[in-house]
């Protein structure tokens, strides 16, 4: 699929403004695959962090992160969230639209991003994390690369950004029941934490 017009506008602006505010320490990019559709998944804190990920993943990959369905209500950031193609998720219901866009986009070679706490988790909080990004992966069989961001992030201070190896979920393709996904899940987010620095 070709690049998306405004993403590839945007991005370069966009990152130079995150490297001012955050001062990025980006460590592990060789982990991220060259070519090829892959999922990049991280923990999540703050509504900044779907910014962080689409900016420092790298400008040759174009991310489209699935994001929560109220983020396009907003008069500009929504434009701006459909005009880049992030993945719009109802998180009241079990989104199927959602499923089959990101199911689509990785199918078709695309990359997407994606926070499997489903939600944004304050420092000393923790939740389940959902077995999205496992049941996408296991169904395409694309690789997934996990992402550590920081939860506290102040501005103008150092601000260290880990990649994890790029993995299959499920090499030999075996076939999953649905509780299968879950201990997948918990193992998942367990990556990201022993990324951090």
């Amino acid at each position: 699929m070709a690049r998306n017009k405004l993403y590839n506008r945007l991005h370069p602006i966009v990152t130079a403004v995150m490297r001012l505010l955050y001062r990025p320490r980006i460590t592990g990019l060789e982990n991220i695959p060259d070519e090829g559709a892959f999922i990049v998944y991280a923990n999540h804190s703050s509504n900044i962090d779907a910014i962080i990920m689409m900016c420092f993943v790298g400008r040759r990959h174009q991310l489209h992160v699935l994001a929560k369905a109220e983020l396009f209500k907003v008069p500009l950031l929504g434009a701006v969230a459909r005009g880049t193609e992030m993945v719009r998720v109802d998180r009241s219901i079990s989104d199927i639209n959602a499923v089959r866009q990101s199911l689509n986009y990785l199918k078709a070679g695309e990359k997407l991003g994606i926070f499997p706490e489903g939600t944004r988790v304050a420092e000393g909080e923790s939740t389940e994390a959902k077995t999205g990004v496992a049941r996408l992966a296991d169904k395409t069989r694309v690789p997934v690369v996990p992402m550590y961001i920081p939860k506290r992030k102040p501005l103008f201070h150092k601000t260290p950004l880990v990649f994890g190896e790029a993995f299959y979920i499920n090499p030999e393709h075996k076939r999953l029941t649905p509780e299968e996904y879950r201990p997948i899940a918990e193992a998942l987010m367990e990556r990201v934490w022993e990324l951090a620095p």
